[in-house]
């Protein structure tokens, strides 16, 4: 019986067969399975993971001889506990036991706590969706469930830039290239982390990181050393390029692949190789397609030159205004120095303008790291004054301006 609920886990509901598995018992020779989940031991008699992109579902199934009695009041406790996990969880009975006074019961139970139940026919006879299905799962397909998923994710993705923030490309390669094909420990991959500190650290203290960045690792507490563990893994995750397991993490499909044109002489340094570079901007514009795209609709429509914050073009001015407060009630933007209207109004604020008003925003690290992998150049404003001589390089007092700004260059070509 469980062999055959796995098959169906695995043609039916797509679950990655490499990852589907079945318990041993009197009804079938599989391989026992143990998981632990947020510290809670469980035992599922179908174990399967239907993947898709950077999202992995687990979905696990408890299955008796028996419905009623204490039984059944077991397994439906034990499927509760699955699903109250955050797992897609499903029970399967006999066919025969959906005759007996207790499946009423069940298929309510089920019903309301959102639990799947599948009956299983005697014999060779394989499960029939149609028939055998009496309740769905959970959202109902998992692949349903994994695309909603995967939705909801992109929704929320100017939340999960902060998890690009202040971190580089190479620093990411370097941690990839520690997780094997086969999925690793969370605490492993922190202990391998550990033990190549001095080579991350060394990274960490050159440019494009900045100086303080520096001052911070040179300490090398354990403080520190998590606090950058938890910036790289949670951007390779940003990236869909490790996915969380029980436990630890596994390479995706476009991990593994990027990992797999790493050379060992480009580790640990501030270079990217071109090949790299160009799957770590796939990766960027798969992950965050509506923002990049936002920000490269942006500096096109700009015609020119876009500063990351709003500063006065007027030569007697020049003034920029860190506070972002440009913008009069009508709407028109203002120098708050001079009160003219010959102003660069900034990237945020030509973001806001494209986005109208949908929610998108693109933080400045972000932007960094952007230009990292190629999507964006950038330069400080003495360098564009050749070309757009209207742009004031000092501050009336003297002092240097150092916007920088963004340029889209060749960045939407192909």
């Amino acid at each position: 019986m469980y062999a055959k609920v796995r098959d169906f886990v695995v043609t039916h509901w797509r679950a990655a067969e490499a990852l589907t598995r079945h318990d041993s018992g009197p009804q079938a020779r599989g391989s026992g399975i143990s998981l632990t989940f947020g510290g809670i031991k469980v035992e599922p008699d179908v174990y399967g993971i239907v993947v898709s992109n950077s999202t992995e579902l687990p979905l696990m199934g408890e299955g008796k001889l028996r419905m009623g009695g204490h039984v059944g009041t077991q397994a439906f406790a034990q499927a509760l506990t699955y699903r109250n996990l955050g797992m897609l969880s499903f029970l399967f009975f006999p066919e025969g036991e959906f005759k007996t006074e207790a499946a009423t019961t069940m298929r309510a139970l089920c019903s309301q706590a959102g639990i799947g139940l599948l009956r299983v026919p005697a014999g060779k006879r394989p499960i029939d969706p149609e028939r055998d299905i009496i309740i769905d799962l959970a959202g109902g397909e998992p692949n349903s469930v994994v695309a909603a998923v995967e939705h909801t994710l992109t929704e929320i993705k100017g939340v999960g830039q902060r998890h690009l923030a202040h971190i580089y490309p190479t620093s990411l390669r370097d941690l990839l290239s520690l997780i094997g094909g086969d999925a690793v420990g969370g605490q492993q991959l922190k202990t391998l982390f550990r033990r190549k500190w001095r080579a991350f650290a060394s990274v960490f203290r050159q440019r494009p990181y900045d100086p303080m960045v520096a001052h911070k690792v040179a300490s090398g507490t354990a403080r520190v050393k998590d606090e950058y563990f938890e910036k790289l893994v949670g951007g390779l995750l940003a990236l869909g390029l490790v996915a969380p397991t029980a436990g630890g993490y596994r390479a995706t499909a476009f991990g593994e692949h990027l990992r797999s044109v790493i050379t060992e002489d480009e580790l640990f340094t501030t270079v990217l190789s071109p090949h790299v570079r160009r799957l770590f901007a796939f990766a960027l514009m798969r992950e965050f397609e509506e923002i990049v795209l936002l920000g490269l609709r942006t500096l096109k429509s700009a015609g020119g030159p876009v500063s990351t914050r709003e500063y006065c073009l007027h030569r007697a001015c020049g003034e920029g205004n860190w506070r972002l407060n440009w913008a009069t009630p009508s709407g028109a933007l203002r120098c708050p120095s001079c009160g003219g209207r010959s102003v660069e109004p900034g990237l945020q604020t030509r973001l806001h303008r494209e986005s109208d008003d949908s929610g998108l925003a693109m933080t400045y690290p972000f932007v960094k790291f952007a230009r990292a992998v190629g999507l964006f150049e950038t330069r400080h404003p003495h360098e564009w004054h050749a070309q757009f001589p209207h742009l004031p390089t000092h501050r009336p007092a003297g002092q240097k301006i150092t916007w920088k700004f963004l340029w889209h260059g060749d960045a939407l070509a192909g």
